[in-house]
């Protein structure tokens, strides 16, 4: 592929909302990016601007729905759990990644 050459992308063919890319490279490499994709199954067809068969690529992938972790959990005591009058109890959990959470609050039942 030739530096400078215009590669047409398009997504779940949507052809409104297509991208032009130059090859920016002496190796033929491009790149663009879709914001706001929607979960599903979606295809992205890459086209060189000829008309054989062999200018189009065709790729198809699966976008998930991020999956959004409370910011802050209580992983004991847990629910239910018992204590002895009189005996401190330790409350532990989790918050923002790679900062755990330990603290002994002093509390008395």
């Amino acid at each position: 592929m030739s530096l400078g050459k215009t590669i047409t992308v398009t997504l779940d063919g949507d052809a409104d909302n297509a991208k032009s890319v130059v090859v920016d490279d002496e190796n033929g490499n491009w790149s663009t990016s879709f914001e706001g994709v929607a979960s599903g199954t979606r295809t992205v067809v890459a086209t060189d601007g000829d008309d054989d068969e062999q200018s189009t690529a065709t790729v198809s992938f699966d976008v998930e729905d991020a999956v959004v972790e409370a910011a802050v959990t209580i992983t004991s005591p847990t629910g239910g759990q018992k204590f002895t009058s009189g005996d401190p109890v330790t409350v532990s959990g989790k918050g923002e990644p790679w900062q755990d959470h330990h603290r002994d609050a002093g509390w008395r039942c």
